[in-house]
């Protein structure tokens, strides 16, 4: 008979590792663990925004653009972005068998914060207008004309 031979496993906890690796990056990525964490969450987040649409239904862009305009008082001129043209070219669909949709509703169906519908009512509505889709807005509602 053959003998076996015998396999050792070894387990560590992630937290250990998780320590370990923060504690090496001190110095590097920022002076405290805490501002290490603060470091690696800013760069995954900037180098990874197109998954918070595609796995969280979370539009970052226009999320960074209501903390700006909250917390900062800064709203930008600026063109259409590739999300909010999005809006435009599906939003008159929407309408076909509806009169009245909330931002909210939307919002969850295009997946897309709240507040890029509102910019694209507000700010871009023209472009609306122009692709014969007339509307209004009023109570948290993009509401259709006759």
């Amino acid at each position: 008979m053959e003998k076996k031979e015998k396999t050792i496993r070894v387990t560590l906890s992630l937290g250990i590792i998780n320590d370990i690796v923060l504690t090496r990056l001190k110095g590097i990525k920022g002076s405290t663990k805490s501002a290490v964490i603060n470091k690696i969450i800013e760069e995954w987040i900037e180098y990874n925004s197109q998954k918070f649409i595609q796995l969280w239904n979370i539009d970052l862009i226009g999320l960074i653009r209501v903390i700006q305009e909250d917390v900062f008082g800064i709203t930008i001129e600026r063109d259409i972005n590739k999300i909010e043209r999005m809006v435009i070219d599906r939003l008159p669909n929407m309408f076909k068998k509806s009169k009245s949709i909330s931002v909210k509703k939307i919002a969850e169906h295009l997946h897309v914060n709240p507040k890029t519908i509102e910019d694209v009512v507000f700010l871009f509505g023209e472009k609306l207008v122009d692709e014969e889709f007339d509307f209004y807005y009023e109570d948290g509602k993009v509401i259709k004309y006759k």
